[in-house]
Parts: C-alpha cells; sequence; structure tokens
C-alpha cells in the first residue's frame, strides 16, 4: 500500500510534465498578442476633434452682411475632400466647423455677402488656412474677397 506522501509526489511529477506542456504554448499565446498589440496603429490625432471657426467682427461698420460660408476641406496637395457649410452670421457671431476628414491640412473659405448698399455676391477669402497653424478666422471690414480660389 502506497503512502500518502507518495501519493503527492506522484501527482506532483504529473502536474509538473503537464505543466511543462502547457508553459510552451502559454508563451507562443503571450507572444501573438504582444506582437498583435505592437503593430495596431495608435493614432491619437485621428480621435482628437479637429475644428475651424469662422466668426464676423462685432465691429461692422461696413455693413457687410455674410448670408453664408462654405468651407473646403483640402489635401496637401490642393484637391478637395471635403466641404460644410453654415448659414447667415450677423456681427460678433460665429461658427464652428468640425474637420471631417482625417487627410484634411488645410481649408479655404466661400463666402456669399453683401454690403449694406450692394448687391449680393459670392466670392473666395484669398488665404488658404493650415490646420496646424490657424485655427480660427475672423471677416473683419477689411477683408478683400477675391473672384480666383486661392
Amino acid at each position: 500500500m502506497k503512502s500518502i506522501a507518495d501519493k503527492c509526489i506522484f501527482v506532483s511529477i504529473k502536474t509538473i510534465s503537464a505543466m511543462k506542456r502547457i508553459i510552451p504554448l502559454l508563451v507562443c499565446l503571450l507572444g501573438v498578442v504582444l506582437f498583435a498589440s505592437s503593430c495596431s496603429k495608435d493614432n491619437k490625432e485621428s480621435t482628437k476633434e479637429r475644428t475651424f471657426t469662422v466668426k464676423v467682427s462685432q465691429n461692422n461698420s461696413a455693413g457687410v452682411t455674410i448670408y453664408g460660408v462654405r468651407m473646403f476641406e483640402c489635401a496637401e496637395n490642393g484637391d478637395k475632400i471635403g466641404n460644410q457649410e453654415c448659414g447667415a452670421l450677423d456681427a460678433g457671431q460665429s461658427h464652428t466647423f468640425t474637420i471631417t476628414n482625417p487627410h484634411t491640412v488645410k481649408v479655404k473659405l466661400y463666402c456669399e455677402y453683401k454690403f449694406v448698399l450692394g448687391s449680393r455676391s459670392s466670392r473666395w477669402i484669398p488665404q488658404v488656412f493650415y490646420l496646424d497653424s490657424t485655427k480660427e478666422y475672423e471677416i473683419t471690414n477689411e477683408v478683400v474677397f477675391a473672384k480666383d480660389e486661392p
């Protein structure tokens, strides 16, 4: 008859031999998980919301009425990859556009406006706004509208 100590040693030997087979599998599984997690793209910029704000100056002595602003999202090469529009903006008002395309690096603005005694017209703001340096543009009395796209 075997003693309890002999039975415990036998169970321990069986457990150790089973663990010798399981440990390499666990190590391989851990390696696959670590490799997969290191390959995932952790792009924090794409999750961060980017915005561009257009506002009309509080001092609007020239009487410019903005009937609408269209913001064009552009890629590095200048291709338009998206656009958004807002309605009328009175003096002191602003509108914040949310940049929807992660490839947008610059924006262009196209405005529909009217001076006090003038007719309604649509023109470009003759400037390109790079999102890494500009987050806001204010339409003032000094703004010059242009026929040609910047």
